[in-house]
């Protein structure tokens, strides 16, 4: 193999992070390389093989890598060179074969060894090609301090002491030359730190700029004035000191003549400086100070305004107000006791002629009318009526005997603003009083109201333009069509409630989850005891973990329940048709980093009527905040289609929240349709677009008219009594072997037994925990565990429960018992719900 490359060394800039360095030269062994990291101040540190560094390629003529421990720094370079031993290792047999490879791999590394030594003389000092041979490159021996020259015949070295450009120096001056600090080189010309060299004077930058000279012992003269030492002589006040010895911290100076300056004692809290226009100033506070501040209680100090953030009058003073003469006064004065601190806001405006201050109960004190009184305070209408201005503070109590009527309210604009009036309906039909604004006008937005309960009522007062509600009480129908909306009971909690999405399943007491299509979403349902409205009330959560940014246009999800039609007739009016109905729920939403949900966001909420027409409505709400309850309406419109006809099986009125829904799933918020298939709206959110998200809901309420009135929640036994008509679980996991029921056994195998519960709203299905939690058990044979239930004959309120054993048989006609088997989680299951 040829030695074909002259390059026996390599550099690289470290960066901090390579740590594989490419050689480009043959070598023969690993040890053939030597290794040296220089620093940034060029200092080199030869690095060992296999401690800090291994080598690769020894014997490939392209050579190889070296491989760092650790990579170089920024700032320092890597240097990689061919370190050939100064040996010869190849030996000759007299008479032996004469390997060609063996002869050129010792001509080789001679070839490396002359390269290694070319590569050391190039970066050694030499004398130029043109310098005679005659001139020596010797050099001396050493000689401290000294450095080396050419000597005078430019022909040897030599060494000298000096400076470089052959100025000859005293030998005292050489002293001073050899010192290698400053201390040691001031100590060698007397100015050490234990030296004393005399000057007449000193002048500094210039002769002819500042002089320093001695003025007396301990002081020096600065161009004739005398600077003054710490310590030494008191400086006069003339030259700007104090003339005192000493001075009170604290204190504040007083000037004392022009000799000097005393200090005065240091003022104590509160204190400040009163001058008398002669003496010393004195120090005063409290009424002292005020009094000779013109201040004191005696005083009446004038001021052509004041401003302040807060005024506080005290120990039941009062604010006066005093005539043009400055003798009579009016004023206000707080109660002698007042129950809790509270502030009243003024009206923004000026008033109109004729007006009185109002205060609402949050201490906002408004302009209102006065009134002329009424001839009559209350007045009858059994029939349309227009009310009009003369109806102004009365109270119309009115009738609805035989059938339903309007009260037209005349326009705003004549009534005039502060105009009010109370609608009171006065029997207890079933027939509607119907209150309409005029035109395109509203009562807090709404276009009308109905009174539909005896005593139900309204306060309207009118602002020029419209109409809003001062009081009303039964507007709607306080009841909730909705059962078990906090979430109190929870009888299906033996059911799996993770991976759903995929059909439909009971969640929860009269909730459920209701699927379309071939959902890939899926999610986890959850009653939650924790972060609820106030902390710790229950909330249904729907977790999202299997996302579906893109859900095919068929599929569609949303919670549900179900009202029976009894429930649902409140919602129908006189007519059996759909009347106004206001469904509120408290929500809360949460959108993770991945989703595409930005808040505000918006969520679905509607019904749908189970009644021969089929109807929906839908309508999204605003969730304004992630992570934040709030409480969010919709008022759903009469309909002319949808009806509830009482007490007839199979129709009923359905809740609904939306999770998500496929294009042809979903409908235009805020309108009846023909279906009661849809899953949400057009314009709600993919509440499924990301893992993580959730939504959840509590203290749901659908209820007649216009107006959503507080949510109630019901007591826990009377939610549960609610949810016994439509599902029941029966529980035995109070004691070892808690009794089921007494039968007897039909057959050698089987105990039959009766088994009741509360009424049903229909025939229910029957589920139980597993065969083998439970236990038949007779008096002579002993137990034994069941092999395999029967639900036979179910009705509204009963059962008979079958248990069998396939092993020793027992006496037929013999009493029996089943029961459950030790510790299992047992229970029988009822379940009649929608």
């Amino acid at each position: 193999m040829v030695v074909s490359t002259t390059t026996s060394r390599v550099e690289y800039n470290g960066n901090g992070s390579t740590t594989t360095f490419a050689y480009t030269f043959r070598i023969f062994a690993d040890g053939d390389l030597k290794v040296y990291v220089v620093s940034s101040a060029g200092v080199a540190t030869l690095k060992t093989i296999s401690t800090h560094y291994t080598v690769s390629g020894a014997g490939d003529a392209s050579g190889g890598n070296v491989v760092m421990g650790s990579a170089p720094a920024s700032g320092e370079t890597l240097v990689i060179e061919r370190s050939v031993a100064y040996t010869q290792s190849t030996d000759y047999v007299e008479s032996d074969s004469f390997s060609a490879e063996t002869h050129e791999t010792a001509l080789d590394r001679n070839a490396m060894l002359t390269q290694q030594n070319q590569r050391d003389i190039a970066r050694s000092m030499r004398l130029s090609k043109g310098t005679a041979d005659s001139v020596s490159v010797e050099l001396p021996a050493p000689v401290a301090s000294h450095f080396i020259k050419w000597n005078a015949d430019a022909d040897a070295l030599e060494s000298a002491i000096g400076t470089a450009d052959q100025v000859t120096v005293s030998d005292f001056m050489a002293t001073v030359l050899d010192d290698t600090t400053q201390a040691a080189a001031q100590t060698t010309l007397g100015l050490g730190t234990g030296d004393s060299p005399q000057f007449t004077a000193v002048n500094v930058g210039h002769a002819s700029d500042t002089t320093v000279t001695r003025a007396r012992a301990g002081d020096l003269n600065v161009e004739g004035n005398i600077v003054y030492r710490a310590g030494g002589t008191d400086v006069a006040v003339a030259d700007g000191g104090t003339g005192a010895s000493s001075l009170t911290d604290g204190g504040v100076l007083l000037g004392s003549g022009t000799g000097a300056i005393t200090a005065m004692a240091v003022l104590t809290d509160g204190q400040f400086l009163v001058g008398d226009g002669s003496g010393d100033p004195v120090a005063e506070s409290g009424a002292t100070a005020r009094t000779s501040l013109g201040l004191g209680t005696g005083d009446s100090p004038t001021f052509t305004a004041v401003t302040a953030g807060q005024v506080d009058v005290t120990a039941q003073g009062d604010v006066r107000f005093q005539d043009s003469a400055g003798g009579q006064y009016a004023a206000f004065q707080a109660p002698e006791t007042i129950a809790s601190s509270h502030t009243y806001t003024w009206p923004s405006s000026l008033p109109a002629s004729s007006k009185f201050m109002q205060s609402t109960d949050a201490g906002v004190l408004t302009w209102e009318s006065i009134a002329t009184p009424a001839s009559a305070d209350t007045v009858t209408k059994t029939a349309a009526y227009t009310v009009v201005a003369g109806d102004d503070q009365k109270t119309i109590l009115a009738s609805a005997a035989s059938a339903d009527y309007e009260l037209a309210l005349t326009a705003a604009a004549t009534l005039g603003d502060g105009w009010t009036c109370t609608i009171k309906k006065s029997d207890a039909t079933k027939f509607m009083i119907t209150i309409n604004p005029n035109g395109s006008e509203t009562i807090d937005g709404l276009l009308t109201l109905k009174l539909r309960q005896e005593h139900a009522s309204v306060t309207l007062i009118c602002d020029g333009s419209n109409f809003h509600i001062r009081h009303h009480s039964n507007v709607a129908v306080e009841g909730n069509c909705l059962d078990n909306s906090a979430m109190l009971v929870d009888q299906y909690s033996h059911l799996t409630r993770t991976g759903l999405g995929g059909g439909n399943q009971r969640l929860i007491d009269r909730f459920g989850e209701q699927t379309a299509g071939s959902p890939s979403a899926r999610y986890t349902m959850s009653v939650e005891s924790n972060g609820g409205i106030s902390g710790k009330d229950k909330w249904f959560k729907a977790l999202i973990t299997t996302a579906d940014a893109s859900p095919g246009a068929t599929e569609g999800a949303q919670i549900v329940q179900n009202c029976i039609g009894n429930n649902g007739v409140q919602l129908m009016g006189t007519d059996g048709l759909w009347e106004n109905a206001v469904l509120s729920v408290d929500i809360i939403a949460h959108a993770d980093s991945a989703s595409s949900i930005s808040f505000p966001a918006t969520a679905a909420l509607g019904v749908w009527t189970f009644d021969g027409t089929d109807r929906q409505y839908i309508e999204d709400v605003t969730i304004a905040a992630d992570g934040v309850w709030q409480r969010v309406s919709i008022v759903i419109p009469e309909d002319s289609v949808a009806n509830i006809v009482p007490g007839t099986t199979g129709q009923w009125v359905g809740f609904q929240l939306s999770i998500y829904a496929g294009s042809s799933r979903d409908t235009a918020s805020g309108a009846w349709v023909n279906a009661n298939s849809y899953s949400g709206s057009n314009t709600s959110e993919n509440w499924t677009d990301a893992t993580n998200n959730f939504l959840g809901f509590t203290n749901a309420k659908l209820q007649p008219g216009q107006l959503a009135t507080p949510y109630i929640a019901r007591s826990y036994a009377e939610e549960l009594d609610i949810c016994k008509y439509y599902a029941e679980k029966l529980s035995y996991d109070t004691n070892g072997f808690q009794l089921v029921s007494v039968g007897g056994f039909s057959a050698n195998n089987a105990v039959q037994t009766n088994v009741t519960y509360e009424e049903k709203r229909a025939v229910p299905a029957i589920t139980s925990s597993a065969a083998g939690t439970f236990e038949m058990n007779a008096y002579g044979p002993g137990s034994t565990d069941a092999t395999s239930l029967g639900y036979n004959e179910p009705g509204k309120t009963n059962f008979r429960f079958t248990a069998e054993y396939g092993g020793t048989a027992y006496t037929q006609e013999e009493a029996g018992q089943i029961r459950r088997d030790g510790t299992d989680d047992t229970y029988i299951f009822i379940n009649a719900d929608i």
